[in-house]
């Protein structure tokens, strides 16, 4: 199905100006001299974008002039350029942006196209991706919208579907597929939300092959989860699947928690890191422990994640700034600036962002004056050792600290 021009929705069109308006006069000379002689439309993860009404965070297009074509253009225009065959791709140069040809990088005949021929060329390009919901293209210059195999049906429907006949060779031949079908899943927002049968049948009879994955891989698509505007979305249907189990996570993680987080610790120029994301399905250091040795983590989100899992239940309510500064107050020979981190992520995590800016704005803790008079006795540092002696940068540990108690604020 193809909505015709004078349907196209009206937020298409603004965006496509937006667009147009964003990259500037490179990419309004380039959609001149395509326009006379080549189709040029956004797609996939673009495209999609567009039709949702979000402005894309990326530039995919693609055209029905062919490599040997494209070559001419930029020449005859003078616009320097580079080529990568592999993907049948053409980029200029100082842009930040590609072009995709949709014929074989073979095919360097000047001979022109027929209608029928770039149509049917058109159905392939679309085909050679996975998922319906990355069928949808639009042309930038008239905005018409290309809805291939109901793609945009399954938009609105929230519905995310694999084209292919056999859904389980595709995922088998790549886990990573399983990421893509949740972040996915969770990105398309519509009247509705439900899964296309086939295709999470087969997602959910191969999740065990994630244990088969790096364990970087797997850390660095799961950030990307939780880093995810929508990112509970994208995480309940994962974790109602079994996906924890292959990070280590508990057997019910706690998605009242995540969910808590993921809608409130919002903070634009500081966000949260994506393992403190995940410290909302931890509870004990034994939990961080398992995730730790199969994620493999760095020793400041290992530190952090159990520094977060061991004062967020007592600091939720606590909303009294010098509590935090005396936090900020290590032992002596700990690096304070990344006690005062861990404090500030703290912070961040229960979304005080009032706490959190009268924090960041004050200079790095040492022995605060101003925290020894207002506690008006000499201090007992509280218990904030991060790693019961599993830090890797420092081997220096406090002497007393079994008998050490959270601050009071009597």
């Amino acid at each position: 199905m193809n909505i015709d021009p004078p349907h196209t929705p009206e937020h298409v069109k603004e965006i496509l100006k937006d667009l147009t308006k964003h990259y500037g006069e490179s990419l309004r000379k380039l959609l001149e001299i395509f326009s006379d002689r080549h189709e040029i439309r956004l797609a996939g993860e673009t495209a999609r974008d567009i039709f949702m009404n979000k402005m894309p965070t990326k530039m995919e297009l693609v055209t029905s002039a062919s490599i040997f074509e494209m070559r001419r253009l930029y020449s005859e225009n003078n616009i320097p350029y580079s080529i990568d065959e592999k993907v049948a791709t053409v980029t200029p140069d100082f842009y930040s942006y590609k072009i995709t040809t949709i014929w074989p990088v073979a095919d360097e005949s000047p001979q022109p196209k027929g209608l029928e021929t770039i149509k049917a060329f058109w159905v392939i390009n679309s085909y050679k991706r996975i998922f319906t919901v990355d069928f949808i293209s639009i042309d930038f210059i008239t905005g018409r919208i290309y809805n291939y195999f109901n793609a945009c049906e399954d938009i609105i429907n929230c519905r995310v579907r694999m084209m292919t006949p056999d859904p389980d060779a595709v995922i088998k031949n790549d886990y990573f597929m399983i990421f893509k079908y949740f972040k996915l899943f969770g990105s398309i927002t519509g009247s509705g939300r439900s899964h296309d049968d086939r295709t999470f049948t087969s997602i959910m009879a191969n999740m065990s092959g994630l244990a088969s994955m790096k364990v970087e891989v797997i850390w660095n698509e799961l950030k990307t989860i939780l880093l995810h505007p929508k990112r509970y979305e994208c995480a309940e249907p994962f974790l109602a699947c079994g996906g924890g189990t292959f990070l280590g996570l508990p057997e019910n993680p706690n998605l009242t928690e995540f969910r808590r987080i993921a809608k409130h610790s919002n903070f634009a120029k500081h966000p949260l890191l994506p393992i403190s994301y995940l410290c909302a399905f931890l509870e004990t250091q034994d939990d961080v422990a398992r995730v730790h040795e199969l994620l493999r983590l760095s020793v400041y989100e290992r530190d952090l994640a159990i520094f977060l899992v061991k004062h967020k239940a007592t600091t939720r309510h606590i909303d009294h700034l010098m509590y935090y500064r005396q936090m900020c107050l290590l032992p002596s020979g700990k690096n304070k600036q990344i006690c005062r981190e861990y404090v500030l992520e703290l912070l961040k995590y229960h979304n005080k962002k009032s706490l959190f800016e009268d924090m960041l704005m004050m200079p790095s803790c040492t022995l605060d004056p101003v925290v020894l008079q207002w506690r008006k006795r000499p201090i007992r540092r509280i218990d904030i050792e991060t790693t019961d002696g599993m830090h890797d940068s420092s081997s220096e540990h406090s002497d007393n600290v079994d008998g050490m108690k959270e601050p009071s604020f009597n």
